[in-house]
């Protein structure tokens, strides 16, 4: 009898990992993540994993790392291609089984499930991970994302991007968190940092920071907050700019009728979706559009 601690292969290693319906890359849908596997239904494609350095099994810790022009990537049906590139991966593995058994209390559980991904870490000068599902681009000197929720975390020195649906970002740290079909998600950008998108039925939007800009869920919808020197430009329709911004957003869910044309869960924040509700900026407000000039400590809209 032997026990193993560690496994490595020190040079130019392969590995294919079979069967994760959720991907390892960020971008996946969690629609596709949470499908039941139909007897009839072909398996999920795998994912190629290689480097040019080496790959260690920590069999004490449940992390798998490889190091060393690492290269993910995942080819699935219809041409869609999740990619990862970087310096550096780890691979964090668990039961998915044993996280249920803490939560619910039945510590005295005997069946332990498979051990299988449920995190994955990456360094590098930049890591860059790309999706054509979900139409995302990252880069980042740290990425980390939770295979489960698709939360995504981007940090680093230097700023770090995230375009995912046409909506650009650009920030010194970006934590995002999507939510269900046409569901902004939660969104948390450390400044300085810039937003640009263009809704469906409007002008371009951009978006400047000092501080942060945060989305989180409001009742039924979501609110918006941007502070430090916040400034918001509709094109062709005028400029804000004050200490601090909040904007409630009503979000427009789909109906019976239109839920086949809503976007996948899980591929981005969806802001076609979302309609203004009500407006409040404090601290230095400068407003200018077309026709009207306004400068004020305080400005609601509704």
């Amino acid at each position: 009898c032997f026990c193993v601690y560690s496994a490595r292969l020190d040079r130019a290693v392969r590995m294919r990992l079979e069967g994760l319906a959720g991907g390892l890359v960020p971008g996946r849908s969690s629609a596709a993540a949470a499908a039941p596997a139909a007897p009839d239904r072909e398996p999920p494609p795998p994912v190629l994993v290689s480097c040019r350095g080496s790959l260690c099994l920590n069999v004490a810790a449940d992390v798998i790392t490889l190091e060393d022009k690492v290269d993910v990537i995942r080819t699935g049906t219809q041409g869609a291609t999740d990619h990862l590139v970087c310096d550096l991966l780890a691979i964090l593995l668990g039961r998915r089984d044993e996280a249920a058994t803490v939560a619910t209390g039945t510590a005295g559980a005997t069946d332990r499930g498979p051990l299988e991904p449920l995190e994955i870490q990456a360094k590098g000068s930049p890591v860059v991970a790309t999706s054509s599902e979900a139409a995302l681009e990252a880069r980042a000197a740290r990425l980390g994302y939770e295979i489960a929720t698709r939360r995504i975390v981007l940090d680093g020195d230097d700023p770090v991007s995230l375009v995912v649906r046409g909506t650009e970002m650009e920030a010194r740290k970006i934590d995002y968190c999507p939510g269900p079909p046409g569901d902004p998600g939660a969104l948390m950008a450390l400044g300085p940092g810039r937003l640009k998108s263009r809704p469906q039925d409007g002008e371009p939007v951009q978006v400047r920071w000092q501080q942060w800009l945060r989305m989180r869920p409001d009742g039924a919808g979501h609110v918006v907050s941007v502070a430090g020197d916040a400034e918001v430009a509709v094109e062709a329709q005028g400029r804000l700019a004050a200490t601090e911004m909040h904007l409630w957003l009503d979000v427009v869910r789909p109906t019976a009728g239109d839920a086949a044309a809503a976007p996948p869960a899980g591929t981005g924040p969806d802001l076609s979706r979302v309609r203004p509700s009500r407006l409040l900026a404090r601290g230095m407000v400068e407003a200018d559009a077309a026709q009207a000039e306004a400068r004020t400590d305080r400005l609601e809209l509704w």
